[in-house]
């Protein structure tokens, strides 16, 4: 009956032991973070104020991307539950999984935010230099610290509403699911929510409708920006190149947030609220995404900024011209011998 009735989630072993295929791309997507956050704080002389939100956006990224691909994330949808299949996943216990969900879904959080922040930012440098006065003020940063704090807050009520320990939730997932996840009971990581009634899918549809309505705010903006190149252009002339590169870069890294991070979820918590079928290698699938979005917005920031982009040639050319001059003064002094 159970087997008929809930039948148990099927995953590629790829996404169940990515962290080992990953681990080279962390490696080379660490060092270039470090690089970022060095060339964010040494070449932003012309951005003003608006290199802290570029790093406050970067770190998290980094942070999130460190954590997702150490961590490994294994979604077993449409069953709220899952397991770390990452470096802990032999070590780490029901409550430590606990946390690190927690901790993830705040630095998710943290990410849309600082994505959110560094378009306003960039949109009031470009267009409205008089409103920097509105945004960098003690009562807007104690607006922004007061919804950290909220969204905190909850993230933590629901963590401590999580069920008690490993034994609870693996006896509730036998009453809600059957033999489904039996193969699963076996992972020290192994963590499950409750459906209680029907409730837990209802909540993820809200969840889905607002990362609707985040990503629509997002793709607006792209469309604000756009009419207010063509009207400064009409009434104030040209736009500065340093402008212009923040302009492109804001389009980019709003495709990247919806790309990497509103798709991913969104799709997550539709499969879960539907109770989607045969849903679980796509999700991990998705969550790969989210797993390379810090390398692609280290590149996007070092390329489509001016003082970085040129920063960063600035070193290459130094670096060929280099390679090119030591062959040569080996030649000349072998002739001179």
């Amino acid at each position: 009956m159970f087997e008929e009735t809930y039948p148990p989630p099927v995953i590629n072993t790829f996404f169940t032991d990515r962290t080992t295929t990953l681990f080279p791309f962390l490696v080379i997507s660490v060092i270039l973070g470090l690089f970022l956050d060095y060339v964010i704080l040494t070449q932003s002389k012309s951005l003003g104020t608006f290199k802290y939100y570029l790093l406050n956006q970067a770190i998290w990224a980094q942070i999130y991307e460190i954590l997702m691909i150490t961590l490994n994330p294994v979604f077993l949808t449409p069953y709220f539950a899952g397991y770390m299949g990452g470096i802990f996943r032999k070590s780490a216990g029901y409550a430590a999984t606990s946390a690190m969900n927690a901790l993830c879904f705040s630095l998710f959080l943290n990410n849309v935010v600082g994505v959110i922040l560094s378009l306003v930012n960039r949109y009031i440098l470009t267009f409205h230099p008089d409103w920097r006065k509105y945004l960098e003020n003690k009562y807007t940063i104690s607006l922004i610290v007061t919804f950290h704090i909220s969204i905190y807050a909850l993230d933590v009520a629901c963590y401590f509403m999580a069920l008690s320990d490993s034994e609870v939730i693996r006896t509730v997932a036998i009453n809600e699911t059957g033999t489904a996840l039996q193969k699963y009971y076996n992972e020290s990581t192994f963590i499950y929510f409750s459906l209680y009634g029907g409730f837990s899918r209802r909540l993820s549809l809200f969840f889905f409708v607002v990362i609707c309505g985040l990503s629509g705010i997002l793709l607006t903006s792209v469309a604000v920006f756009i009419k207010n190149v063509f009207f400064f252009r009409k009434t104030k002339g040209v736009i500065s190149k340093t402008s212009q590169y923040l302009l492109i870069s804001a389009f980019v890294q709003i495709v990247m947030c919806v790309l990497f991070l509103s798709v991913p979820f969104g799709w997550l918590v539709i499969a879960l609220a539907f109770n989607i079928q045969d849903s679980a290698n796509v999700t991990n699938g998705f969550i790969m995404l989210v797993s390379i979005h810090g390398f692609v917005d280290i590149v996007s920031t070092l390329y489509f900024i001016k003082p970085y982009r040129k920063y960063c040639l600035g070193l290459v050319g130094a670096f060929r011209k280099r390679r090119i001059e030591v062959p040569r003064r080996l030649l000349f002094l072998s002739r001179t011998e």
